[in-house]
């Protein structure tokens, strides 16, 4: 059976939650805040307060380890170093919104899926974009020649398989 911990209410929206390598719990809101904290004791492990992540941000990760966040507003992609609290890089993107970003695992890359069907991978820590991985069919309405209705939807990854859908 689930057991329910009642540890933080946030005081904005919740952009990303996720469960980090050493079982340890990360969210980011909408207003600048990052919480690491344990489920266990109900306490926090790192409290920060980053500028750029705000009620723009369209897309959050977190690396394995807790370290990295990735963050996107609208097709500025930044990544922060949660021990160091610098900005490491930030990348101008694709054009179009990103709307889902994934840290690969057990490597340098950052993977970002948008708007405009395409999914890209990049490099965080050297010179930034590598290449287009796919891209999902284009849908362009008849009476306006522009795409339309075009979307990455979700991927994942598991040692050396990468996966990804959209419509």
């Amino acid at each position: 059976m689930p057991i329910k911990h009642l540890c933080y209410k946030a005081s904005s929206e919740i952009k990303s939650f996720e469960v980090l390598q050493d079982g340890t719990l990360a969210f980011s809101t909408g207003f600048h805040g990052v919480k690491i904290f344990s489920h266990q004791t109900c306490s926090a492990i790192k409290s920060l307060s980053i500028e750029l992540l705000n009620s723009n941000t369209t897309a959050v990760a977190f690396n394995q380890k807790g370290t990295l966040i990735a963050f996107a507003n609208s097709n500025l992609l930044h990544i922060f170093n949660t021990q160091t609290k610098l900005l490491l890089q930030s990348i101008h993107t694709f054009k179009g919104e990103i709307e889902l970003l994934a840290f690969v695992p057990n490597s340098k890359y950052i993977v970002a899926g948008g708007k405009h069907g395409r999914v890209m991978q990049y490099r965080y820590d050297a010179s930034s974009h590598l290449s287009r991985l796919c891209s999902f069919g284009q849908n362009i309405s008849k009476s306006e020649s522009r795409v339309k209705n075009n979307y990455v939807s979700a991927f994942a990854f598991k040692d050396n398989i990468f996966a990804s859908t959209g419509y």
